[in-house]
């Protein structure tokens, strides 16, 4: 009567013993990562499928978080790995690497009198409507692009200030200001 469980079990054992295994030897298991919204059209992708082919067996979840959640989440231990922006305030203390690097650029209307122009200087900014990043939300790209424009000399006139990169284009995109931004958005097109 017992004997179908009893083999049913000691195949269940045997199958814990492999997925015990392969989850030591980093093959099984579960990985929580953290990623900014840039990182998520540029790095990610490639990265998931790649996880995915080499770790079939690991279930992975994706969270998409600004910078400094990410943070929280890693000390809180609720995300495993963080894609983000580096906040040099707060990495001291974390391991990290960089994996990747992507250039600023100035996004502006399509007509634009400076979209002839083959280079545009900062200096070139300067008294036009700007869109910027929120110093709460948006603080990486916020403290880098005002330091840039500090630096310069430059005194935009702020017309909104955001929270994330494809709003910050698709509302360049309307008309309203310039913005400077990672070269990796240049791959959307907003209409």
């Amino acid at each position: 009567v017992f004997l179908d469980d009893a083999r049913r079990l000691l195949q269940l054992a045997e199958q814990a013993d492999v997925t015990a295994k392969r989850t030591s030897e980093g093959n099984a298991g579960r990985v929580v990562i953290g990623f900014t919204t840039v990182m998520g059209y540029e790095l990610i992708p490639g990265l998931i499928a790649a996880a995915h082919q080499a770790m079939p067996d690991t279930e992975i979840v994706l969270r998409e978080m600004v910078a400094a959640a990410q943070l929280d989440a890693l000390e809180n231990h609720t995300i495993d790995v963080g894609f983000l922006w580096p906040l040099a305030s707060r990495m001291a203390a974390l391991r990290h690497e960089t994996i990747f690097r992507d250039p600023l650029v100035v996004a502006m209307p399509e007509h634009h009198p400076l979209a002839t122009c083959a280079n545009v200087a900062l200096d070139d900014l300067n008294g036009l409507p700007f869109v910027m990043f929120s110093p709460e939300r948006g603080r990486y790209f916020y403290s880098l692009v005002n330091g840039l424009l500090l630096a310069a000399g430059v005194t935009p006139r702020y017309v909104q200030h955001l929270d994330q990169v494809l709003t910050v284009v698709g509302l360049v995109g309307t008309g309203i200001g310039v913005a400077i931004v990672p070269a990796s958005v240049a791959r959307f097109r907003f209409e």
